[in-house]
């Protein structure tokens, strides 16, 4: 395998989708042929491959453009380290300085792609004819899901340099259960006989926390013991304090902001369903200019056997398989959504069904060493 150079803005100890994906990539890939460069962290995760941190974006408007130290960083690794191939993390402003090494040093490059990042783009037409010459000149591209991949080639990307790898969640997340840290999770958190709905993800208004909220009026009528934990934070946060001081609900709502990855597992364990009602967010000219590219938390969800419902929008229907490891609604239809909800909270054995067909259906064919194995191969 040829050395690679892999730069992203995001990675861990960052949280969230993109920094998970990549660090799985890289620990899965061999570990003296991949090499990092990230922004600093006073939190560095052990790794066996190198990773530089750097102060790779400048927040000085007197420095212009502002990843111009990205690129000075990236030439000296590049010659140091030996690097034969540029992976970008993300296609902006990644992508623009790897295009800029392949056009005067020749270094081919591949860009990753999720789906809202080049979706988010299109308000601005600078960066979307910037995205389209990236793209063009890229030597492979890496998408989250089909979905991501047709989006992509909407902008001309050719579908021949291009491959799909599925985020997959980790295995052995949920062989961490103490059942008497368990039992004191629930006291503690007071979920004894609730009927628990949860979700994991980013507070941001396309994840749907909102519309499961606005939902949960009509389900408290028929499951008076329901509660709706969200676990996540982001900007998006005061605007659902609001609705649930509005309806009432600060009894039945809770958020939790600064869960540890220790802890994660309690929630996935207690809850009786998963839900993430993501959905397309549209400007006024009806641009769709923000969507969920796959969704993760799904198969994690389904690797604790439990059933999950999902907004059925973007790359959602490929990391659920509706009526077997879970169910696709229209995330935006209040009656729609409350009908599923009490479906599946009113029968045990089909919520059971659906858990151990969306947990056989992770393990099998979600597999981190095998999607990244995807990418050993146009790294040779």
């Amino acid at each position: 395998m040829k050395k690679t150079l892999l730069i992203s803005l995001f990675f861990p100890p960052q949280r969230g989708g993109i920094s998970n994906s990549l660090w799985n990539t890289c620990i899965n890939l061999p570990q003296d042929k991949i090499v990092v460069l990230t922004k600093p962290s006073k939190v560095k995760p052990k790794a066996d491959f190198k990773i530089y941190r750097r102060k790779i974006l400048s927040n000085s408007k007197f420095i212009w453009p502002r990843w111009i130290c990205l690129f000075w960083y990236t030439k000296k690794i590049i010659k140091k380290e030996e690097i034969e191939i540029i992976q970008a993390g993300q296609i902006l402003p990644i992508g623009t300085v790897a295009l800029i090494f392949k056009k005067l040093f020749k270094i081919p490059y591949h860009v990753y792609v999720y789906g809202q990042d080049i979706l988010i783009m299109r308000r601005s037409k600078r960066k979307i004819n910037l995205i389209k010459i990236i793209l063009k000149n890229a030597n492979m591209i890496i998408t989250n899901s089909n979905y991501t991949k047709q989006k992509t080639v909407e902008l001309g990307a050719a579908p021949e340099k291009m491959i799909v790898v599925y985020p997959s969640p980790l295995g052995l997340i949920n062989n961490n259960i103490d059942q008497q840290y368990f039992e004191y999770f629930i006291n503690k958190n007071d979920l004894k006989n609730k009927k628990i709905i949860l979700s994991v993800g980013n507070i941001v208004e396309r994840k749907g926390q909102d519309t499961m909220i606005k939902v949960m009026p009509k389900l408290l009528k028929r499951f008076p013991e329901a509660i709706y934990l969200i676990v996540g934070r982001g900007p998006y946060k005061k605007n659902l304090e609001k609705i649930i001081k509005d309806l009432n609900l600060q009894k039945n709502v809770r958020i939790f902001e600064n869960i540890s990855d220790e802890e994660l597992p309690y929630f996935y364990h207690a809850c009786d369903v998963f839900t993430m009602l993501s959905r397309e967010l549209k400007n006024k000219q009806g641009q769709v200019t923000d969507i969920e590219g796959f969704g993760i938390v799904y198969l994690e969800a389904n690797l604790f056997g439990k059933p999950v419902i999902g907004g059925n929008s973007g790359g959602v229907a490929e990391a659920i398989e509706h009526n077997v490891s879970g169910i696709l609604v229209d995330p935006v239809n209040i009656n729609e959504i409350t009908e599923n909800f009490i479906k599946i909270l009113s029968d045990k054995q089909f919520r059971q069904q659906l858990g151990e067909k969306g947990r056989a259906r992770a393990l099998n064919e979600f597999q981190w060493l095998k999607e990244v194995d995807k990418i050993r191969q146009i790294l040779r």
